[in-house]
């Protein structure tokens, strides 16, 4: 077993919501050197920005890695290191040590461990960028460098037209692996509607490999989920299941997210979170909120689904 990915600043992040504006508004994770936990995060640049370096669109070859990864550094200079990790091109300026840590372990064993229970149909056709910064000063000069706009979180986002993952690493990993089920998902399913999309990729903000497997652990969401139920401005299965994507995103998202979240972990739990994703992914055509699938995974309709969920959320803690 692989030890759990630990969060950067466990105790002071966890309480932190940070809602932004774009395709993830409350995408919130964090993590140790290298791993995967919750934290908030992630925003793409705003509609109009200014990008004053070009970001090509590069079909997926191993050259064009290679020329990528050569591209980039040239570019940032002599303070960044560069690996290729099909598909990525990971570029940071930290240490060898530290970067060799990252592409092996939260960029290479985990992007293994998520296509092998995910993302097994459609594998990304382009080059995807990871940007890895070390601290929040190098993540905002060079994001301003580097894409014209001062970004809207501390930690990170990924930007799907460019196909660039941008990070401030010192955050944690956390961010990096919300973000890399995303760039995933985006080839597998981009249908995904946002309560399955944000839900899963929540899920893995802090998680531990077992046996090769992914698998999402409690996190800081529990205490937003149980303070929204106590507060009875909980919403029911259905409905968050059935929320457009702009409500998802919209007022009560962080509500949202910690319900998703908490949902999907409850598929994992019972064993049925990698066949409810091939379902629904397969079948979207029959159903595009997932909801006839849940109902037909548990053989119930989605509300006492919704009962035997929220007790199984009763018995965790955090």
């Amino acid at each position: 077993m692989n030890r759990p990915l630990v969060p950067a600043a466990a105790g002071t992040m966890c309480f932190i919501l940070f809602s932004c504006l774009a395709s993830c508004p409350d995408e919130a994770r964090n993590g140790g050197d290298g791993g995967a936990s919750g934290r908030p995060a992630a925003s793409p640049a705003p509609p109009g920005s200014a990008v004053p370096v070009a970001w090509p669109i590069i079909d997926l070859n191993p050259k064009a890695l290679e020329a990528e990864s050569d591209r980039i550094k040239r570019m940032l200079g002599a303070d960044f290191t560069a690996r290729v990790a099909s598909p990525f091109v990971v570029c940071g300026d930290i240490s060898e040590a530290s970067m060799d840590r990252i592409v092996t372990h939260t960029v290479g064993d985990y992007s293994k461990a998520l296509c092998a229970d995910f993302f097994d149909k459609t594998q990304p056709s382009h080059v995807i960028r990871i940007l890895l910064f070390k601290d929040d000063e190098s993540y905002r000069r060079n994001a301003i460098d580097l894409f014209g706009y001062d970004p809207r979180t501390p930690y990170g986002y990924y930007d799907s037209k460019i196909k660039t993952l941008v990070m401030n690493i010192s955050t944690g990993g956390g961010t990096l692996v919300h973000e890399m089920v995303h760039a995933f998902k985006n080839y597998d399913f981009p249908g995904a509607p946002a309560w399955f999309d944000e839900g899963l990729a929540s899920l893995f903000e802090q998680c531990t490999l077992r046996d090769g497997r992914i698998t999402g652990l409690v996190n800081w969401r529990l205490r937003v989920f149980d303070d929204e139920f106590r507060k009875g401005n909980a919403i029911s299965l259905a409905d968050l299941i059935g929320l457009a994507d702009s409500e998802f995103r919209g007022a009560g998202s962080s509500l949202h997210y910690a319900e998703a979240r908490y949902f999907c972990m409850f598929l994992q739990e019972r064993g049925l979170l990698r066949k409810f994703y091939r379902e629904f992914r397969d079948r979207f055509p029959e159903d595009g909120t997932g909801g006839k699938f849940v109902a037909e995974l548990f053989g119930k309709p989605v509300g006492e689904v919704e009962k035997e969920w929220l007790d199984w959320v009763g018995t965790l803690k955090w």
